[in-house]
């Protein structure tokens, strides 16, 4: 019996390529008897990480969505505040004037508004291990 050589490996990469190679049937086989022999309580072990794993994966993405999202919102806010102040140090007015006292009752009120949605984002979307 004689058997064909490939002594060019380079003419012939293609076919070699194409052909499926014996090392890979083998290690989905091994797959294959390494998960079947597991037990019932085993699988459901490995479930139970993989969605451990994809919720996990779920959370970091709404972390980035929602922190982002907040970032935005507190340039605006910064943007506005600015914008209130200069206005009031300018001396424009914009159909209405304000006394000092409310003007730093209205900036107080906003700060206080965004500190507390800071502290209701970060409780929420960053939970300590003992609230989960």
């Amino acid at each position: 019996m004689s058997e064909n050589i490939n002594v060019d490996p380079i003419i012939h990469e293609d076919a070699t390529q194409s052909e499926p190679n014996p090392s890979d049937k083998q290690s989905k086989q091994e797959q294959i008897n390494l998960f079947s022999s597991l037990s019932v309580s085993d699988e459901i072990e490995l479930r139970k990480i993989d969605m451990l794993v994809l919720d996990n994966q779920q959370e970091r993405a709404l972390r980035k969505k929602y922190a982002a999202r907040s970032y935005w919102f507190s340039v605006v806010w910064a943007a506005f505040i600015a914008t209130f102040i200069l206005l009031k140090g300018f001396g424009y007015t914009i159909g209405f004037d304000m006394e000092q006292a409310e003007f730093l009752t209205v900036i107080g009120a906003l700060s206080a508004t965004i500190l507390t949605y800071y502290t209701i984002v970060i409780r929420f979307l960053f939970p300590s291990k003992k609230n989960k």
